[in-house]
């Protein structure tokens, strides 16, 4: 079952997101709490209505978290950031560059998103049902496009994302920006 995003799913979403990273990006809880702040924290805060949770057996088992507005995105991450306390250097930088990589395609792809499904909920309509709810809201919203981030090296789910009409919209550092109108 697919339905909006409830406060009540904040801990099942963050433990969702720290549980699909890659290993490299969790194996500190320094780590695991700037992978929160990057890709979940934000978008469940300050974006909530624009959030999907796939349900199985009363329990968040993948989500899809998105901020309709990447130049609100820009102006409001920061801020939010500052909230947390300290941030090195490296992951300051790291946090610019998601403010930044957005804008170039911000008039054709307005809003963005982060997909997360627990392994044993895959293959199952999970993120085709996430990715049309989503997309429902922003059509409603007047949105006219989304994209996402995703690694090159992540040829399943380039399909995944190919085969919803996602098209390949720029490609920086190993990584693929793509994109889906509306």
């Amino acid at each position: 079952m697919i339905r909006e995003y409830r406060p009540e799913d904040k801990k099942f979403v963050q433990d969702i997101c720290i549980e699909t990273a890659a290993e490299n990006l969790k194996d500190s809880e320094e780590k695991k709490n700037l992978l929160l702040l990057r890709y979940c924290n934000f978008y469940i805060e300050k974006c909530p209505d624009t959030c999907f949770v796939a349900e199985e057996n009363g329990k968040p088992v993948g989500y899809v978290l998105c901020c309709p507005d990447s130049v609100f995105f820009k102006r409001e991450f920061p801020k939010f950031l500052k909230k947390y306390g300290h941030l090195n250097f490296w992951q300051r930088l790291q946090c610019f560059g998601d403010t930044l990589v957005y804008q170039p395609f911000k008039n054709k792809y307005p809003a963005h998103l982060h997909i997360d499904i627990l392994p044993e909920a895959q293959r199952q309509g999970n993120g085709k049902n996430l990715i049309d709810a989503l997309s429902k809201k922003l059509k409603e919203q007047g949105k006219c496009g989304v994209m996402l981030a995703v690694s090159e090296s992540n040829i399943n789910a380039i399909k995944f994302y190919e085969a919803l009409d996602f098209k390949i919209i720029f490609r920086f550092s190993g990584t693929y920006l793509l994109g889906k109108k509306l």
